[in-house]
């Protein structure tokens, strides 16, 4: 799913729940560290992994935010398709361990 904005990308993860969200840092209506900052407030969101693709130079921002990966401008798809799956493969254990 995609949303053209932060205030979209926030209603589209709590209406349908997704494993992982991709998000760029420079959207309109709320920005991606908005976006971020939301979701690590609420419980129900903390654990969502998160991916920050941005041609933005802030990666540790990206990080210090909530952020559990920040890949750079241009990102050939199956290099962020392979960095997904090695993140959601790592919080696997984590989640059946109930941490």
């Amino acid at each position: 799913m995609t949303a053209d904005d932060g205030i979209a990308a926030l209603l589209a993860v709590k209406e349908e729940n997704p494993d992982a969200l991709v998000l760029d840092l420079h959207m309109p209506g709320r920005s991606g560290w908005d976006v971020i900052e939301a979701l690590r407030a609420d419980v129900a969101t903390r654990a969502l992994p998160i991916v920050v693709v941005s041609g933005e130079p802030e990666r540790e921002r990206s990080l210090e935010m909530g952020a559990d990966l920040c890949l750079a401008k241009p990102c050939p798809p199956d290099h962020l398709l392979s960095e997904l799956r090695r993140l959601l493969d790592e919080r696997a254990p984590r989640e059946a361990e109930g941490a």
